[in-house]
């Protein structure tokens, strides 16, 4: 495949409609199933994607800075509008390899400006369905924007997972098995209470990793097995009577 994409970072109904709200160019980026760089995209990679045929007003593979309501870039020194998909894609490449990241989860994007609006809503993720805690309100979102949503299973083209995928997997899963809700979770941050749930993230996400493959092959994967698999591991049988008590 190969997509035009912006992810939608922030509250994602508000951001949802600052990206549709773009009146003169819209930012996205384009990715492959050989390259996957994406803006923000550590913990979500849920965004629109836009019309093949959009008018390219300008591209690079570097950040270009784009004005969010205007015109024009800060820089437009790095852009073109000349180039190709397949330049985007290489580029891409060396550059996430240089740095010694993922190529399908690099922080190397490129950027795209087009003049079109969203054709639809994409799902970047291994397969987790309602497991990633922004799944239902991705879903509504499509709903009320009347628009398709599309789905990537980044694990068709790659053999095994990296550390950043063992990270999201776990972040996803920690956090649904916290039941911890957007608006609390902006608390914690904001309050740097963070440190310790992103610890338990690190320091089991081979084992969340591991459980979550095996019930991905054995068809069982989603939020509820999920959830049941991290109460029965020793690192959270501490915390399920906090989490009883919360709720």
């Amino acid at each position: 495949f190969q997509v035009l994409f912006s992810n939608i970072t922030g509250p994602i109904s508000a951001q949802a409609q600052n990206l549709l709200n773009r009146p003169s160019q819209s930012s996205c980026s384009m990715i492959s199933s050989h390259f996957i760089g994406t803006y923000c995209g550590k913990h979500r990679r849920i965004g629109f994607i836009y019309p093949h045929d959009s008018n390219i007003i300008m591209a690079s593979a570097y950040d270009l800075g784009s004005n969010v309501f205007g015109l024009g870039a800060k820089n437009k020194e790095k852009g073109t509008s000349l180039v190709t998909p397949a330049v985007l894609e290489k580029l891409g490449i060396e550059r996430t390899q240089a740095i010694g990241e993922d190529v399908l989860s690099s922080s190397c994007y490129n950027e795209v400006l087009v003049d079109s609006k969203p054709c639809g809503l994409m799902f970047i993720g291994f397969g987790e369905d309602d497991l990633n805690i922004d799944y239902e309100e991705t879903l509504k979102l499509a709903k009320e924007l009347n628009l398709p949503l599309y789905k990537i299973d980044v694990l068709n083209y790659k053999n095994e997972l990296s550390d950043s995928d063992k990270e999201y997997i776990a972040y996803h899963s920690v956090i649904s098995f916290l039941d911890i809700e957007e608006q609390r979770m902006k608390q914690i941050i904001e309050n740097n209470e963070f440190d310790k749930i992103a610890k338990l993230i690190t320091n089991n996400k081979d084992i969340i990793a591991k459980k979550f493959i095996e019930l991905k092959q054995n068809g069982m994967l989603n939020k509820h097995n999920m959830i049941q698999a991290l109460s029965e591991m020793e690192n959270f049988q501490n915390l399920i009577s906090d989490n009883n008590h919360r709720k």
